[in-house]
């Protein structure tokens, strides 16, 4: 990838990501892993811990749940708005009424839970993109008397 292809871009991604659910984190942090190469990406579960993360250092994409343990994703995103932060911010929630009135000033995008791999994917890449190897449908197993379809027909939430 050549130095202009990512202007404001580090030469090693780095994307912090703040989800409580550790399974959903680690499964987020793999997709990712395979999505770049070399990225850093840095997991909490905690907003107070995440905080204290960003005023230290701007990453290149902020992956936030809305609701988790300590500061929650509105006061995170309010601070951030306040700082002038720069960084895309990508904003998880079950709620469809997450954002409301949105901070104009930041680059924040909403994905509603449940989500797949792929619509995760079409956020990264529009935010910190573009993404080093593009998704590449996976074959699903078929079912008894079915044939395979594509992964989008297929695509599982988590």
């Amino acid at each position: 990838m050549s130095a202009t292809a990512n202007l404001g871009r580090s030469p090693q991604l780095r994307i912090l990501l703040l989800e409580d659910s550790q399974i959903l984190a680690e499964i987020m942090k793999l997709f990712i892993l395979g999505w770049f190469r070399s990225p850093k990406v840095i997991i909490h579960g905690n907003g107070d811990l995440a905080w204290a993360d960003l005023v230290r250092q701007d990453p290149d994409l902020l992956i936030t749940d809305r609701k988790h343990p300590g500061l929650d994703g509105d006061e995170l995103v309010r601070r951030l708005a306040a700082r002038q932060a720069k960084f895309p911010i990508l904003m998880l929630s079950g709620d469809p009424n997450a954002i409301e009135n949105p901070p104009p000033d930041l680059r924040l995008l909403f994905l509603p839970k449940p989500f797949n791999r792929d619509s995760l994917w079409v956020a990264v890449n529009d935010l910190a993109g573009p993404c080093d190897f593009p998704v590449r449908p996976q074959p699903q197993p078929a079912a008894a008397g079915q044939t395979n379809k594509s992964s989008r027909e297929h695509s599982r939430t988590i």
